[in-house]
């Protein structure tokens, strides 16, 4: 119940959707905060079992670990896959903003990278799953693979830009 009651609390709190509407510093403290209780859980309850064994008060205190932690493992890898997500969109609208608009002269090339990272997230503002079910996992996976691909090309495209953006200089 403990378990769930976190994961519960987990989904409720980080919206996929409008993860991006907020500034990049707020959502990654969200997610951060939130890893960081699912990781502490499983933490948390080792060491009190292990408090309950060694002071021999108890009974053996062991539970499946499987149904422990199985779901708040898994909500916790989201969570870090969610918190790369934010960190290089954030990263790629500092690099892609005014200074180098001035330093190149060519806002339009830079709006267009700009426009392709805009593009990378719409599939995770309009998603039609909870990321955080694990029976979604191979469409979470999917598009979390699709979005490490788009970024790829997206730096890809941003290294070939500034090369020739420092011969015309």
């Amino acid at each position: 119940q403990i378990a769930n009651q976190i994961a519960d609390r987990v989904e409720s709190e980080i919206n996929v959707r409008n993860l991006f509407k907020k500034p990049a510093m707020i959502a990654l403290q969200e997610i951060e905060l939130s890893k960081s209780v699912l990781d502490s859980w499983q933490q948390v309850y080792l060491q009190v079992r292990e408090k309950i064994e060694v002071s021999g008060r108890d009974a053996r205190w062991e539970f499946d670990r499987k149904k422990l932690f199985s779901r708040t493992s898994y909500v916790s890898e989201v969570c870090g896959d969610l918190k790369h997500v934010v960190e290089v969109v954030d990263e790629f609208h500092k690099f892609l903003g005014p200074e180098l608009k001035a330093v190149t002269g060519d806002a339009q090339a830079i709006d267009e990278v700009t426009s392709k990272v805009h593009m990378m997230i719409k599939p995770l503002e309009t998603i039609d799953f909870n990321v955080f079910d694990r029976f979604c996992m191979s469409q979470w996976k999917n598009m979390f693979a699709k979005f490490l691909s788009d970024k790829e090309h997206i730096e890809q495209a941003t290294k070939t830009f500034i090369d020739s953006s420092f011969k015309k200089l």
